[in-house]
């Protein structure tokens, strides 16, 4: 099911003896809304019900095959999965599905995946095992925010705030706001280059302003900041 077709939502759950034959929903996280957006839609569908969710989370998308479409794609791609799995983890009781796992390669199109046709790891594999390694356990009050350098998904944990940057994803215009949230300014935390694992002292202020004076495509970068 989509979010966004919230009639026909509310029409299934209007259904007489629904509660006794249907154990929850699965609904898919269209390319154009960013993971934790859909979320949210979710939450707003389900409300007032028991039923849990299950999101199927689409990162990848054919697209004709070229240098610069390739490094394009595959941080977009890379960044909905780091998203999604942010998400998971603030919300535990949550499941969630990453698709694609393999690449796909048709010659004039193709899609990125976790790992190649051969399950080498590739970028996609590296941010998913990081983020599992370095993700506090238990996050709470996960935000989002469009910044001109990309867009942050923070949440705070028992030792302070951890921050996600990576790619916008289509944001409408107007929507960018560059106010670093009150409880960063001026605070440096440990940031994680999440393909590589390199590790930096830095701002969330440096992060946004490096990424948006950027040429090409950035991956997604993690901030811890301690309290």
């Amino acid at each position: 099911m989509h979010a966004d077709l919230k009639d026909e939502v509310r029409w299934v759950l209007d259904q007489a003896g629904l509660s006794t034959s249907v154990d929850g929903f699965v609904f898919g996280i269209r390319h154009d809304v960013a993971p934790f957006e859909g979320f949210k839609a979710v939450q707003h569908c389900l409300a007032h019900t028991d039923y849990k969710p299950v999101l199927h989370i689409p990162s990848v998308g054919m697209y004709w095959r070229s240098k610069t479409n390739d490094e394009l794609t595959e941080n977009a791609e890379i960044s909905r999965t780091a998203e999604a799995i942010m998400l998971a983890r603030a919300y535990p009781d949550l499941s969630v599905v990453i698709d694609n796992f393999v690449e796909l390669d048709r010659g004039y199109s193709g899609c990125h995946g976790l790992v190649d046709r051969f399950y080498n790891p590739k970028d996609g594999s590296r941010v998913t095992t990081g983020l599992n390694a370095l993700l506090p356990r238990h996050l709470r009050n996960m935000t989002s925010q469009e910044f001109s350098g990309g867009r942050v998904l923070s949440a705070e944990y028992d030792g302070g705030t951890v921050v996600l940057v990576c790619d916008s994803q289509s944001p409408a215009p107007g929507t960018h706001s560059d106010e670093i949230p009150d409880e960063l300014v001026g605070r440096n935390g440990k940031l994680i280059d999440l393909t590589n694992g390199h590790e930096t002292n830095a701002s969330l202020f440096e992060v946004i302003s490096n990424r948006a004076s950027a040429d090409a495509p950035q991956p997604p970068v993690l901030l811890i900041v301690t309290c």
